[in-house]
């Protein structure tokens, strides 16, 4: 059994690097609406792929944390839509999928947690050292991905000062988001599931307020 669970980041990694490679070959060859529901398809199967491989496995920690970072994921939803509407700093390109108020594509929903599952979970590998782990993968693997968006046409940043094409002022939120989705998680884990929404519910105001406050003190200038 503890070799059986030992094996469970290494798994983790092969999964995500797979998924990623189908994920990246789907978008690069589509277009227009077509995009967007491949996306809409992708969110969808990781979500459905993960705890049903967990569950094959008996990764049983696989299933709690997935559990309670989904809430986390469809939430953020708010704090983009006011990155969209009140801070219009954020634009989210047309694709022809259904939009959340108008601005945020909903597939975006499921889209989150395919980051947060796996820094969440690779830091808790590093034990003693987790949140430092989870800072730095937070920084490398975000920063990837707000670098990787406008030209995977996700999300695209506007009236804002970027560099190399990343709005600096998500990152340092981002980083608190992953810090916080650990320490509730891992604060929740046994509780009831309404404690768990509810911590997962605070992340999101967390986060939304982390963002403003990181768009005043690194956001520069329209």
């Amino acid at each position: 059994m503890a070799n059986h669970h030992a094996s469970a980041p290494r798994e983790a990694l092969a999964f995500h690097l797979a998924f990623g490679i189908v994920a990246l070959l789907a978008v690069m060859f589509t277009s227009g609406h077509g995009y967007g529901l491949a996306v809409l398809v992708l969110a969808i199967a990781y979500n459905l792929l993960l705890p049903g491989y967990a569950l094959l496995r008996g990764y049983s920690d696989w299933i709690a944390r997935w559990a309670f970072l989904l809430p986390v994921s469809i939430g953020q939803v708010l704090p983009d839509w006011t990155l969209v509407r009140i801070s219009e700093t954020l634009i989210f390109p047309d694709h022809g999928i259904a939009r959340i108020g108008g601005d945020v594509p909903v597939y975006f929903m499921g889209l989150w947690i395919m980051l947060l599952f796996p820094i969440t979970l690779f830091a808790d590998a590093a034990n003693r050292a987790r949140y430092l782990v989870a800072a730095l993968l937070a920084l490398l693997l975000f920063g990837a991905a707000e670098w990787a968006a406008p030209m995977l046409q996700l999300w695209q940043p506007r009236n804002i000062d970027t560099v190399a094409g990343v709005a600096l002022y998500t990152v340092p939120a981002e980083i608190l988001l992953c810090l916080a989705c650990l320490r509730l998680y891992r604060r929740t884990r046994h509780d009831s599931v309404f404690a768990r929404l509810w911590a997962a519910t605070m992340i999101v105001g967390f986060y939304c307020g982390a963002l403003m406050i990181s768009l005043l003190a690194f956001g520069g200038g329209r």
